[in-house]
């Protein structure tokens, strides 16, 4: 789904770590990756359950402690894993 002729496209290509282009989340704009509170995200989840690229997504997500869902966690579930000391999957 990449333009190749939009600059910022190509600009993101290399600031992204690699393993974002892999990503399922690319394929479903249509879903909102940084909920609001008390927002469902049954169908972010069911996405990222079958991503090829789910363990490095919740590194990131554990890593840089990030909003919204990433490797198929919430915020509050790597908020947990880093207070627990726990890794990434």
């Amino acid at each position: 789904m990449l333009d190749d002729d939009d600059p910022l496209e190509e600009l993101l290509r290399w600031i992204r770590p690699s393993w974002m282009l892999d990503a399922s989340c690319r394929d479903h704009p249509e879903l909102s990756w940084f909920p609001v509170r008390g927002q469902t995200i049954a169908a972010q989840l069911a996405v990222c359950r079958s991503c090829l690229v789910r363990a490095e997504c919740e590194t990131a997500g554990v890593d840089g402690k990030e909003h919204g869902v990433w490797g198929g966690t919430t915020a509050s579930q790597r908020r947990v894993m880093r207070r627990e000391g726990r890794e990434a999957a």
